[in-house]
């Protein structure tokens, strides 16, 4: 299709739902008292990558030993997710809370959203994280970068970069000052981009447009 037919509206996620949010209780996650909990939520699937993560995770787990990874999500990827924790020694520090119906609250409770994927479309998970007011660390999937703009750059690295996303990662988790910076930037931009207010006024401007466009 020529590109001037062809509006994006990004999707829209409930801001006040995830900040009206109660933290979860980690320690019914499987997290121990006292630890912190870096959440990606996800299927458990090739397309997310939480393998990948997982190996991420633990090529910098001995640099941050407060820090534990809690996955979201169910998937065909769970046994090889398990086995490769087990293989890296780090399977008390990965934590799998399969399907839940309480994301607003499990986020609330994190310190940092990590996202692995190789592809996307409008990440809603990233949305989501945005609204929670949490930091961000993701690959450079589609979407991710419009989801996140302006503040993509601190919060992006490239695909199939393992050593860039491990010291982000690192970056982030020794930084309780731009984990709260990029929180409080990422909540303004989903309250002003991505509020569910702003989509439907999208949608509603196209369609008076196109209405106009046919008088």
């Amino acid at each position: 299709l020529p590109e001037r037919k062809i509006v994006v509206i990004p999707n829209g996620v409930d801001v006040a739902r995830f900040q009206a949010a109660e933290p979860a209780d980690l320690q019914a996650l499987g997290v121990p008292p006292g630890r912190r909990a870096v959440v990606s939520v996800g299927r458990l699937d090739r397309q997310k990558r939480v393998d990948w993560l997982v190996d991420r995770f633990a090529a910098i787990a001995a640099q941050v030993p407060d820090y534990d990874l809690l996955l979201v999500g169910e998937g065909a990827l769970r046994e090889k997710v398990v086995r490769r924790a087990a293989a890296a020694g780090i399977s008390e520090r990965v934590h799998l809370a399969g399907f839940r119906d309480d994301v607003p609250s499990i986020l609330r409770a994190a310190e940092l959203f990590v996202l692995a994927s190789a592809w996307e479309g409008m990440p809603n998970a990233v949305l989501e994280a945005m609204a929670a007011g949490l930091p961000v660390l993701a690959t450079s999937a589609e979407g991710v970068r419009a989801a996140l703009a302006p503040a993509d750059s601190a919060q992006v690295v490239e695909i199939g970069d393992a050593g860039g996303f491990e010291a982000a990662f690192l970056r982030l988790l020794n930084s309780a000052d731009e984990r709260s910076r990029l929180g409080r930037e990422n909540l303004r931009i989903a309250a002003e981009n991505h509020s569910l207010t702003a989509m439907v006024e999208a949608y509603a401007a196209l369609y008076r447009e196109l209405i106009e466009k046919k008088k």
